[in-house]
């Protein structure tokens, strides 16, 4: 378990953004990026474009909001497009230094974060706002320690809207789905693809190595 670090000059926590099947988190670890007088250089990395509002709409504000409150103190080098890791590496690039804030996703790690993949399960909110408030609100006494095990901090929810299936055919009842190939991820969302009769497909990540047999 990587513990806060405190340097000479300074101590700061990196942060992670995890995706869960209905929400993104947003987590700390400890390390040191850039310091330059009062200045704090951090690093934010993203698989999403520059145009995606995940970025434009989030993270840019939130960055200005920083920014004045910490009266100029800490500032950020943006690195989105996949530049430096995929959507699936976050927890990684945390770990090996590469970014000090991104965006982990929960719901591709089904062994890990186990309280946390419950918030997958159907008809819970009735809104997105509302699961990013539960979300936080639970997190104290329900999955901070899981998450501070793998050295991570939890700072904010970014909750989704409800996932869609798009088919070629139409699905008017759950009847219809049964036997159809629905792409999702493992754990929880696997077991409900399964228990409505339709078989898990392999997602796009999984199929990255199958024309060059890796």
């Amino acid at each position: 378990m990587a513990s806060e670090h405190h340097s000479p000059n300074w101590s700061r926590r990196r942060l992670l953004g995890s995706l869960l099947g209905i929400g993104v988190l947003a987590p700390f670890v400890a390390g040191d990026r850039t310091r330059s007088g009062d200045t704090f250089v951090l690093r934010y990395t993203a698989h999403i474009p520059n145009s995606h509002g995940l970025y434009t709409r989030v993270f840019l504000p939130w960055e200005e909001i920083l920014t004045e409150r910490t009266g100029g103190r800490i500032r950020w080098e943006h690195y989105v497009d996949r530049l430096l890791h995929g959507a699936l590496d976050g927890f990684k690039a945390i770990e090996s230094g590469i970014t000090d804030y991104t965006h982990g996703y929960a719901t591709y790690q089904p062994g890990s974060f186990h309280l946390t993949h419950g918030l997958q399960l159907p008809f819970l909110f009735s809104n997105p706002a509302v699961a990013s408030l539960v979300s936080e609100e639970l997190y104290p006494e329900y999955w901070k320690a899981e998450y501070e095990r793998m050295g991570v901090y939890l700072a904010h929810c970014d909750t989704t809207t409800a996932y869609d299936i798009i088919a070629r055919t139409p699905i008017r009842v759950p009847a219809d789905i049964r036997g159809l190939k629905v792409r999702s991820t493992g754990g929880l969302m696997a077991d409900i693809v399964r228990q409505v009769g339709a078989r898990r497909d392999c997602g796009r990540g999984d199929l990255h190595g199958i024309p060059t047999g890796n």
